[in-house]
């Protein structure tokens, strides 16, 4: 089943970033997933120490098509491992931080060469 970015963004997840987005006084864009632009948010405003590589991935998300987006969120279904307890989260930068660390854990774990070049 094919999803639209507007139903990507109605889940649980981008609607408290959205929230997150506005407390913090940003615009939240309907074109880009409110999870990114939280994590991209956290990077640019509250300097937030991510590597490079990710940095790089992260920046490149809001250009990605929706079929990719799904696939790189939703699949697999099960629980991952990661331990992505973004419901726990309080605050702008909590959430951010573990929207961060999600997307280093699924790059790691999907792309596992892909930062092995040092």
């Amino acid at each position: 089943m094919k999803k639209t970015l507007k139903e990507l963004n109605d889940l649980p997840l981008n609607n408290k970033s959205k929230e997150m987005l506005i407390c913090v006084g940003e615009e939240p864009d309907s074109k880009s997933l409110y999870c990114i632009q939280l994590a991209i948010w956290g990077i640019t405003k509250k300097n937030m120490d991510v590597e490079q590589g990710i940095k790089e991935f992260i920046f490149a998300m809001p250009e990605w098509r929706e079929a990719r987006l799904i696939n790189f969120f939703m699949l697999p279904l099960e629980d991952d491992g990661s331990g992505f307890n973004w419901e726990d989260t309080s605050t702008p930068e909590e959430l951010a931080e573990a929207i961060i660390n999600h997307i280093e854990y699924k790059v790691t774990t999907h792309f596992p060469f892909h930062f092995n070049a040092e």
